[in-house]
C-alpha cells in the first residue's frame, strides 16, 4: 500500500477513536501555551494522534502525521 495513503487512513481512524471516546473534536494547534510555534500538534487530540503514530511506526515523520491530521480536520469541516 501507498505509505502516504496508509498514514492518512490511520490518522483518520485515530481521530475518530479520540472523538468517540472523549466527545471532543480533534483540533490541530501549533502554538504552545507560551505562544511559541512548534511543528508538533499541541491540542490534546493532536498529541494523542501523534503519540499513537509514534507507537505504531516510529519511523514515520511527525510532519507527515501533522499533515494527515490537518487533512482530516479540513475534510471534516467541508463535510459539515
Amino acid at each position: 500500500p501507498d505509505p502516504k495513503r496508509l498514514i492518512t487512513y490511520i490518522v483518520a481512524r485515530l481521530c475518530e477513536i479520540y472523538e468517540a471516546m472523549t466527545g471532543t473534536p480533534v483540533t490541530h494547534s501549533t502554538r504552545s501555551r507560551t505562544a511559541d510555534y512548534t511543528p508538533d500538534p499541541q491540542s490534546h487530540g493532536g498529541r494523542f494522534v501523534l503519540a499513537m503514530m509514534r507507537v505504531i511506526d516510529s519511523k514515520t515523520r511527525d510532519t507527515r502525521v501533522a499533515s494527515a491530521l490537518r487533512f482530516f480536520i479540513e475534510q471534516r469541516s467541508r463535510s459539515r
